[in-house]
């Protein structure tokens, strides 16, 4: 048959058996002599079925189901569901997978060896309903958001603006022992570990070192030195200390006693006992004490000036 136009009434079928072809009222058929079973088919509505496709332009679809595998060097959707894994390949042997579990209600991410390669025994980022799990590091490029809680076994960074964690912020090292708390407590912001507690109270610049569990101050700490500001650039309202000094510490009892929660003898003064000019709402501060003793040393270094010139 050959025509350079015609039209067909009936149908049109080329070969026999499941190497046939047909075109008739069904649709457009290949591979099979029953239209349904045909692995390749077109309905007149335009519904495409085959087992097999390789194309090399571009998809455009409104919906759609894969029940296998889908391979795709590029995949831009505004929206869409899976139930399983998808895998990114970085390189030779070289995957990132997602992976999903619609009854556990979480996604997880990781690299693997293999397209749909297991993530149960490798490091992977672990987004639940309300918080992040990650085993590994954990890079955010922007924001990071959780409802609950973040944790972070490994090394966390944050290149973005913001990382925000509605809970508690835990980076977990080799041992439990090495695990960092980053959390807060009636708005006060801590960072915890080991069996101490950084405190910085809301509202002001105060800063707490208390222990772990936040219940009472920690009983030591270590440094090589501190410095107290004390530039007279950072000063105003100076003025000579008044004299006196040397009355409220001889007038000031030194008791020798235990904090509570520790067996460990010291030495100190009580607050309510302690000159005014020492008092603070918490304690006496250390860098006052030294500076009104140090005027208590100058009147008693007069006072003995004074004896030995009547002396002599």
């Amino acid at each position: 048959l050959k025509a350079a136009t015609g039209n067909f009434s009936g149908d049109v079928i080329i070969g026999t058996g499941n190497s046939v072809f047909k075109a008739t009222s069904l649709g457009i058929q290949l591979g099979h002599d029953t239209f349904a079973s045909a692995p390749f088919r077109v309905t007149p509505a335009g519904v495409l079925t085959a087992t097999n496709a390789t194309i090399s332009g571009t998809i455009y679809a409104s919906s759609g189901t894969f029940g296998g595998t889908l391979t795709a060097k590029h995949v831009i959707a505004s929206a869409g569901q899976f139930d399983g894994s998808l895998n990114i390949q970085m390189g030779t042997d070289d995957y990132t997978t997602l992976e999903t579990s619609q009854t556990q209600g979480w996604l997880r991410i990781g690299r693997t060896s293999s397209p749909g390669g297991s993530l149960s025994m490798l490091p992977a980022i672990v987004l639940h309903a309300n918080s992040v799990t990650a085993g590994a590091a954990l890079n955010a490029q922007t924001s990071l958001s959780a409802g609950t809680d973040l944790f972070v076994d490994g090394e966390a960074y944050v290149y973005g603006p913001l990382l925000y964690a509605g809970g508690m912020c835990q980076i977990q090292g080799i041992a439990s022992i090495h695990t960092m708390l980053l959390d807060s407590d009636g708005g006060h912001s801590r960072i915890r570990g080991g069996n101490s507690c950084i405190k910085m109270l809301i509202g002001t610049d105060r800063v707490q070192i208390r222990n772990y569990a936040d219940t009472a101050y920690t009983s030591d700490l270590v440094v090589m030195e501190v410095i107290e500001v004390s530039s007279r650039q950072a000063k105003e309202n100076i003025k000579d200390a008044p004299d006196g000094a040397l009355a409220k510490v001889m007038g000031t009892k030194v008791y020798n006693y235990n904090v509570k929660g520790s067996r460990a003898k010291t030495y100190g003064l009580m607050l309510d006992e302690a000159p005014e000019e020492l008092q603070d709402s918490e304690g006496i501060p250390l860098g006052r004490s030294v500076s009104f003793l140090w005027k208590a040393i100058q009147e008693l270094s007069m006072e003995v000036e004074t004896l030995k010139k009547g002396k002599g």
